[in-house]
């Protein structure tokens, strides 16, 4: 981008950054499968799947630190079975804040549910890139993506045996599917500890191509 802001990355941090593609931290053999970028560039997040691909450029107004590849578990400190396409360490000069991204050709609720596994993982992913870097990353200060070509979330939710047969299924705003509600709002709690709040914002890819842009926003 044009407009990117000129802030440089401490000596600091571009050392630490060298140390991630040392085997100590990436799977031995495996240092291909973890794609780490930095700088001013546009970053491109992709799922490259039988089922479809998906390839969102995103574009943003201070330099950025990109990881990808969280979601092939090559990572040697933590080894967890979910996480998203990507994540974004952006830099504003005195603070830092993380974009977290998960493409999908379809959202359904059981798509829905498995995104927020995805998002939950790379969350914890982010604590220990947090640790390795000695950066500060508030609560508030972390927003999630989900990119799509076609969403289906089902409002409402399956009724129980129970329900049907007391007739409380039919018409009662109440029964709305919890992805939906969660759809509705942007925002749910991810599982983990106490439950952390996950604000998201919604992209629609395009429905042939599967590509989109986005930029990061607060």
């Amino acid at each position: 981008m044009e407009n990117v802001q000129k802030i440089a990355f401490s000596n600091d941090i571009l050392a630490k950054l060298r140390y991630f593609n040392h085997t100590q931290m990436v799977k031995r053999g495996s240092e291909e499968a973890v794609i780490l970028e930095y700088g001013d560039q546009t970053v491109y997040i992709e799922e490259l799947k039988e089922s479809g691909t998906a390839h969102l450029a995103v574009e943003h107004c201070y330099p950025v630190i990109a990881f990808k590849g969280l979601d092939l578990n090559q990572w040697t400190y933590l080894n967890y079975p979910n996480a998203s396409d990507g994540l974004i360490l952006e830099f504003t000069g005195d603070r830092w804040r993380a974009h977290i991204f998960e493409l999908k050709k379809k959202v359904n609720n059981a798509h829905w549910a498995k995104a927020k596994k995805q998002f939950a993982g790379t969350y914890l992913y982010l604590k220990m890139i947090k640790g390795v870097l000695d950066i500060t990353v508030d609560e508030n200060d972390i927003l999630y993506y989900v990119g799509y070509r076609q969403e289906e979330i089902q409002e409402q939710k399956n009724a129980t045996p129970i329900e049907l047969h007391r007739g409380l299924h039919s018409g009662n705003h109440n029964m709305k599917s919890t992805a939906s509600v969660e759809w509705e709002k942007g925002q749910t709690v991810l599982q983990l500890y106490k439950g952390i709040r996950c604000k998201f914002q919604k992209i629609v890819l395009d429905s042939q191509t599967g590509e989109g842009v986005c930029t990061l926003s607060w």
